[in-house]
């Protein structure tokens, strides 16, 4: 966490980034890095293939208790990020560093 923004970077299982985000309190930026992959936040959509669908299950690749990532690999051989906010904070005093 850097001056209140957590960044989150989700890599393959050889170490190439998919895509990544910013979180600051519940506010969601996708980052401009990674492969050509689909990330959706709560404050965006996914920008998605029209021939692109679901080619398995999705799975839960990053958790901190707040915010939640799940991958789901698509027909095209791209993955989709869908990112979700587990819960925000209301009292900082209870959550550290954490602020709506």
């Amino acid at each position: 966490m850097s001056h209140g923004i957590t960044y989150i970077q989700i890599n393959d299982s050889v170490g190439n980034t998919i895509g990544a985000v910013a979180d600051a309190g519940g506010q969601f930026i996708v980052l401009p890095i990674g492969h050509e992959e689909s990330v959706a936040t709560p404050q965006e959509a996914a920008t998605t293939s029209n021939v692109a669908a679901p080619a398995g299950a999705s799975s839960v690749v990053y958790n901190d208790g707040s915010s939640t990532v799940t991958a789901t690999p698509m027909t095209d051989g791209t993955t989709t990020l869908i990112v979700s906010m587990d819960s925000i904070c209301t009292d900082p005093a209870a959550c550290g560093s954490h602020s709506p």
